[in-house]
């Protein structure tokens, strides 16, 4: 994975025009967006909140999506 972002971070021009020509639109640009790579799983794991990578839930989409995903906090006893 931190390969595939590397890759994207350093060619995000050639993903800019790829979406350029596919919705024919050359006014779309990707310079203001960072990469990042995520995983997305069933259920959800205490790993997914210790891991160098971001991990979600299928039930946490659209709130990602959207900007509305909260990261839960816990407190170790």
């Amino acid at each position: 994975m931190n390969l595939k972002v590397k890759w994207l971070t350093e060619n995000k021009n050639i993903l800019e025009e790829h979406f350029q020509l596919k919705y024919n639109d050359p006014t779309i640009t990707l310079k203001k967006y960072m990469v990042e790579g995520i995983f997305f799983i069933n259920t959800p794991t205490f790993y997914m909140y210790n891991s160098d990578l971001r991990i979600y839930t299928f039930d946490q989409v659209m709130g990602v999506v959207t900007g509305n995903h909260i990261d839960p906090t816990f407190t170790i006893m």
